[in-house]
């Protein structure tokens, strides 16, 4: 599965933390620590088992759940769109 932000949807990184706002209704997000990295990698173009990787070697553990989770999270709050393909 691969994701790609949707239109109404503006985001910044500032000092580690991604700021994320839905501008249609005036919701914003925060991700720090992990969730920015994650963050990082789907704004890079990584699909779920690249992201679920790279989080397992960069902080040293299995961590498939918790990412699959917040992917999740960020899927049925409309901030991200989750696509079919590579990694689905």
């Amino acid at each position: 599965m691969r994701y790609s932000i949707p239109a109404p949807i503006a985001h910044e990184t500032l000092d580690g933390e991604v700021v994320i706002l839905d501008q249609e209704s005036g919701t914003y997000f925060s991700l720090t620590g992990a969730g920015a990295d994650i963050w990082a990698q789907i704004v890079a173009g990584a699909d779920d088992e690249q992201i679920v990787g790279f989080c397992e070697t960069s902080f040293d553990g299995a961590v498939a759940d918790e990412v699959t989770a917040l992917l999740a999270r960020l899927v049925a709050d409309k901030i991200v769109v989750a696509h079919e393909g590579a990694g689905s």
